[in-house]
């Protein structure tokens, strides 16, 4: 085991308090002595240390305490101001991600209104002709608005390329419901022209396909009719309904609520009349909701 002790001396060579300390061969130097002492019987090992020495590794010492202090302060500083960097870097690319997203809500608001202008251009409606209905409203009895409804003719023949056109647009199911009668022949002399999908008076009609409503009426095989025009060949007329949640002139989205189920018109239960039109020709509904075609 080893021992350490200190000694010191004053100016007239006197031993201070301290295990093993020793006397200074001169007198007149202050200094600290320190011995070391093993257990093992080997000599006392003696360690002389002035006082100015002794100083200067105390100031050394704190000096160092000082400079860590100040390292540990400037440390954290920058961490916080990296976190703050960081913070607002994160900020300025989610700002930034907004505004593209603005940019392009802006870009397609002004297709809309480019396609809401031509679909109304082909659809014969005048762009002053906003509201034919009130939104949202029931059609009072004999109420007739804009150019009577003219019934589509039959015509299941569509080209493969007329197909794909039909496919370019995304097409939601109206309603969800039972199909209660398909498109074709219905008796001697008479054709269905579109499909009937069951459902609760009040139930919503959703708009099949984006596009401006064209027409917003009534017909008195069909009751509120509603048409809506999704390109200048293609368009979609929804029959039997209660009331009408779109005006001419609006542009719907895709699943847009339009209409409510009803039973207007010629009609022994509540259900939507869905038609799909080809330059103004009925084709079968089925050949974009092919799901349907499993209803009955």
């Amino acid at each position: 085991m080893s021992f350490l002790g200190f000694g010191r001396r004053d100016r007239k060579g006197s031993t201070g308090s301290g295990a093993g300390s020793q006397r200074s061969p001169r007198g007149d130097a202050r200094h600290f002595t320190v011995t070391v002492t093993s257990g093992a019987g080997t000599r006392p090992r003696q360690l002389r240390v002035s006082v100015a020495t002794a100083r200067l590794v105390a100031l050394l010492a704190v000096a160092g305490l000082i400079g860590i202090a100040v390292l540990v302060s400037t440390y954290g500083t920058m961490t916080r101001a990296a976190l703050r960097t960081r913070a607002v870097e994160a900020e300025n690319h989610r700002l930034r991600g907004q505004l593209a997203r603005l940019v392009q809500l802006e870009e397609r608001l002004e297709q809309m209104d480019r396609s809401r202008r031509s679909l109304l251009g082909v659809a014969g409606v005048a762009l002053s002709d906003s509201v034919l209905l009130p939104a949202s409203a029931p059609i009072e009895e004999g109420t007739v608005t804009g150019a009577a409804y003219r019934h589509a003719r039959p015509d299941t023949t569509l080209a493969e390329t007329e197909l794909d056109a039909l496919g370019e647009l995304a097409w939601e199911i109206p309603l969800e419901g039972p199909l209660t009668r398909e498109f074709g022949p219905v008796g001697a002399g008479q054709f269905h022209t579109g499909i009937d999908i069951a459902g609760e008076t009040g139930a919503k009609v959703r708009a099949a396909a984006e596009g401006v409503v064209s027409f917003a009426g009534e017909d008195e095989t069909f009751g509120v009719v509603l048409v809506i025009a999704h390109t200048a060949r293609v368009s979609t007329m929804y029959g039997h309904n209660s009331r009408l949640l779109a005006r001419v002139g609006d542009f719907v989205f895709a699943g847009q609520d339009v209409a409510e189920v009803g039973s207007t018109g010629q009609s022994s239960a509540p259900h939507l009349h869905l038609e799909l039109h080809w330059d103004g020709a009925a084709i079968d509904p089925t050949l974009v909701f092919r799901q349907l075609e499993t209803a009955l």
